[in-house]
């Protein structure tokens, strides 16, 4: 049995507030599309029963606590999400005013990486301060840009806004690991982008790893795979590494971003928005430590 996949068994109104301060994050995955038309091999390189079917969810995360809210990443756009034949189930926005959220009264949005469907609405948080890693803004606005695969990934509309707020003052940029705000710590680890950030949150069930794209799947880090989008492979190798190390051998720490099997493990709040924070479906994460490779 595969070393790795045996260690990972699982054992409204402005929004700040600073008498929160110490407590718990809530962190909410809010499901906006989905894709079922993709395979295995569009997936991973080298993926085992390449023509398998292999469903990709798409999240954007809220960070609560009381009154303070701190957004991670976006979402895509409708005209996005209409040119990639990617179908919004929920427009982002509107996900977040289901719960009571007005993004125009957002504080902090953290930008884990530029790809079109993780910061493609952006512009509908007009007032929030946005963090994001220095290399990933480089990159996106950089030479490689001139290359088609590296581009693709990339929509050009986020990048003009983000550099727009940049001149505007309201772009944090980070080089590294980086306090965002008390009990959520961002770590740059790169691989699937150049800039590729996932972020350290103190919840009621202890530290979690919201992995962002370091992880696509709860397998990329079981079983090392390599996602077909990569700027290096190392680095994204070492990203599982990372998780892994920081997880302390409890697989239910780490919060990938794109896998369908997080709407069975945690439990469902309001339409298609899952509590991470909550405690998971263990039985089903120790699971996948019998799937083969």
């Amino acid at each position: 049995m595969n070393r790795d996949i045996t260690m990972l068994t699982s054992s409204k109104q402005g929004y700040t507030n600073m008498n929160q301060t110490g407590a718990p994050w809530q962190i909410l995955a809010l499901r906006y599309s989905e894709n079922k038309k993709r395979t295995r091999r569009d997936s991973f390189i080298f993926a085992s029963k390449p023509d398998a079917p292999h469903t990709m969810d798409f999240f954007f995360w809220v960070l609560r606590r009381g009154e303070e809210v701190i957004v991670v990443d976006t979402g895509m756009d409708t005209a996005e999400a209409a040119r990639r034949d990617r179908p919004i189930l929920h427009a982002p926005v509107d996900m977040l005013t289901s719960i009571g959220i007005d993004p125009a009264d957002v504080k902090t949005l953290i930008i884990t990486h530029l790809h079109f469907d993780h910061a493609g609405c952006i512009d509908a948080f007009p007032n929030a301060t946005i963090h994001i890693q220095a290399e990933e803004l480089s990159f996106a606005t950089g030479a490689m840009m001139t290359n088609d695969a590296l581009r693709l990934p990339y929509a050009l509309d986020p990048i003009t806004t983000i550099v727009t707020r940049l001149h505007k003052g309201d772009v944090v940029v980070h080089d590294g690991e980086c306090a965002i705000a008390q009990g959520v710590t961002g770590h740059l680890l790169g691989g699937h982008s150049a800039g590729l950030m996932a972020l350290t949150v103190q919840t009621r069930r202890g530290k979690l790893l919201l992995a962002s794209d370091v992880a696509h799947y709860y397998e990329s880090v079981t079983k090392g795979l390599v996602f077909l989008i990569v700027v290096d492979a190392a680095k994204m190798v070492h990203g599982y590494n990372w998780l892994r190390e920081h997880a302390e051998g409890d697989i239910s720490r780490i919060l990938p971003a794109h896998d369908p099997l997080i709407r069975r493990v945690y439990p469902e709040v309001a339409p298609d928005i899952f509590d991470l924070s909550a405690t998971p479906d263990h039985q089903l994460l120790d699971e996948l430590g019998s799937s083969s490779t």
